[in-house]
């Protein structure tokens, strides 16, 4: 599990695609926070509206506001979400669930506690992409071209957003972060949609200069 103070956390992200083990992380947050549980589904703008309801009401009991699989939000429900996020109460917490942290966007993770399990990291993955993100721009064509196949990819961007991400959570992101966010958002949608995997890293490494 990633390392935090839960005194000066509010809002928590699992990174996960493993139910067992999901539940188990809310089961060791739930323990730390010595918080009770309430679920709360946030998919539309109308579930962010009972929540925003429930939130307004001062609690004297630790409550810990869980939300599974985040990335079913739309994205009119996670921008008004938002604003809860960066208005917390003393006593009350969220615990949200994904299995896609690159579908979310980068304000959310930036106001979380991001745990990542050991199922939803890819160690050669994130090695690569933390051998591209150092390289020169020689280097970061060289480092693509060792990809062929479009799992490989995918992973490869995946893990590229997640240390984007990281950065942005730990203050050491670069002046041109928002562009390789995007960019990296945009190619793994193309790769996703069956785009030529060379063709597709390449304009990444372009765009992202």
């Amino acid at each position: 599990m990633a390392s935090f103070e839960i005194g000066s956390m509010h809002a928590f992200i699992i990174v996960c695609n493993q139910k067992e083990e999901v539940e188990k992380e809310i089961g060791k947050l739930l323990d730390r926070l010595e918080a009770k549980r309430l679920d709360f589904s946030l998919e539309k703008i109308a579930d962010v509206r009972n929540l925003s309801s429930f939130t307004k009401l001062k609690t004297d009991k630790r409550t810990a506001i869980v939300v599974r699989k985040l990335e079913n939000s739309t994205i009119e429900a996670l921008n008004a979400f938002l604003k809860i996020l960066e208005e917390p109460q003393e006593n009350l917490f969220f615990i949200l669930t994904t299995n896609d942290e690159a579908s979310l966007p980068a304000t959310t993770i930036s106001r979380c506690s991001v745990i990542h399990t050991k199922h939803k990291k890819d160690s050669s993955g994130s090695e690569i992409a933390k051998e591209f993100l150092k390289g020169s721009i020689g280097q970061k064509f060289q480092t693509i071209e060792k990809i062929k196949k479009k799992d490989e990819a995918v992973i490869f961007i995946e893990q590229l957003i997640l240390e984007f991400h990281g950065m942005l959570v730990t203050g050491e992101a670069q002046s041109n972060f928002a562009n390789l966010i995007k960019e990296a958002n945009i190619t793994l949608l193309n790769l996703k949609a069956n785009g030529n995997v060379g063709l597709q890293l390449s304009r990444f490494v372009v765009t992202s200069i």
